[in-house]
């Protein structure tokens, strides 16, 4: 169906800004705009997500937050089920962050993460949880 096709271009601009609390931690609000233009207009969407990230850093540890809801609002009817999609995003996120690991420019950080997008139509409910590792060098 030509109006499902999915080869998209995917815009995002995002807003935010860091309040300092004190020197170690701060709060960020956050607001971001997605414009997604598929082939298929039923697969073209808008939306929003409005968020919070949580820092605080305790000598080489860096801890982050995040929570974040958002909608998001398709462009055309489905033509199988013959009318719009709307998703509501629901997500949280943390990671860990060990600085100066065996040299002062090794880090490694441990992140978890679950989004969860509830649709009007319950095929297109989502479930996704994160987890991973990463190892970096600054240089």
């Amino acid at each position: 169906m030509p109006s499902l096709k999915r080869d998209r271009l995917l815009a995002s601009i995002r807003t935010s800004y860091r309040q300092y609390i004190k020197e170690s931690a701060s709060l960020t609000p956050f607001l971001n705009f997605d414009y997604s233009h598929a082939k298929g207009d039923a697969s073209s969407y808008a939306g929003y997500s409005l968020g919070l990230v949580g820092s605080r850093r305790y000598k080489s540890l860096l801890f982050n937050a995040s929570i974040s809801l958002g909608q998001d609002f398709y462009k055309k009817s489905n033509p199988i089920f013959g009318r719009r999609v709307w998703e509501t995003k629901h997500a949280i996120f943390f990671n860990l962050t060990k600085l100066n690991l065996l040299h002062p420019s090794l880090y490694v950080t441990a992140m978890m993460g679950y989004r969860y997008i509830d649709s009007n139509f319950d095929f297109h409910d989502r479930k996704l949880l994160v987890v991973g590792f990463l190892t970096g060098y600054r240089w």
